[in-house]
């Protein structure tokens, strides 16, 4: 699990290991095809808000999925995931520093009321 804080934002991330499911051909002799790596990161922002109807302003998720082809083994493409579509989350924190940013974080976004 990697922890992430983004002061601009007043945001921190929670990002656990990709998940990497290899796909290989259904015949006798299996051929490697490619992988699907998927990622499920949650997202604890200050400036987040309620709507009228309860929900939240901002997803407090964020959901990465990809495919990837046989030239990219299943590392490489767990790499790339990270590296190329999620990108850059802010400064990398501990996890006693993440829990400590998020709480204080939802307390905010609690608090905070919709703009009109």
């Amino acid at each position: 699990m990697h922890y992430y804080h983004d002061p601009d934002t007043r945001t921190v991330f929670e990002v656990p290991e990709p998940f990497v499911e290899p796909k290989y051909t259904k015949h006798k002799r299996p051929r490697y095809e490619g992988c699907s790596v998927s990622v499920v990161i949650e997202v604890i922002s200050g400036k987040n808000y309620r709507k009228a109807d309860g929900t939240w302003a901002q997803p407090r998720k964020r959901i990465y999925h990809r495919d990837y082809d046989s030239r990219d083994r299943p590392e490489e493409a767990k790499r790339m995931l990270l590296i190329l579509e999620i990108g850059s989350l802010g400064q990398e924190i501990s996890k006693e520093e993440f829990h400590r940013l998020a709480a204080q974080y939802r307390a905010e976004a609690d608090g905070n009321r919709q703009p009109k």
